[in-house]
């Protein structure tokens, strides 16, 4: 995400202060990580707002399924 100026404007990377630039380097480099380890097909899927902290939330929904999913899931593991 983007910082912001005290009005709540984005603010230019020539702006950016060193904590910022190095939060913002990490963060395009987690979103790159993240995009490299899930495949395509499944990145697509997923709904998020292009964060790392978005995607990743929006992978574990993804990947745990719905309530109705997981009582399956814990059913057919205790049988």
């Amino acid at each position: 995400m983007l910082p912001r100026t005290d009005l709540q404007v984005l603010k230019e990377l020539s702006e950016f202060t060193d904590q910022e630039r190095v939060m913002y380097k990490a963060e395009k480099m987690m979103i790159s990580l993240l995009q490299q380890a899930i495949k395509e097909d499944i990145f697509i899927l997923l709904q998020h707002d292009k964060t790392a902290n978005s995607i990743w939330d929006a992978l574990k929904v993804k990947l745990e399924g719905s309530e109705n999913m997981i009582k399956s899931k814990k059913a057919l593991l205790k049988k």
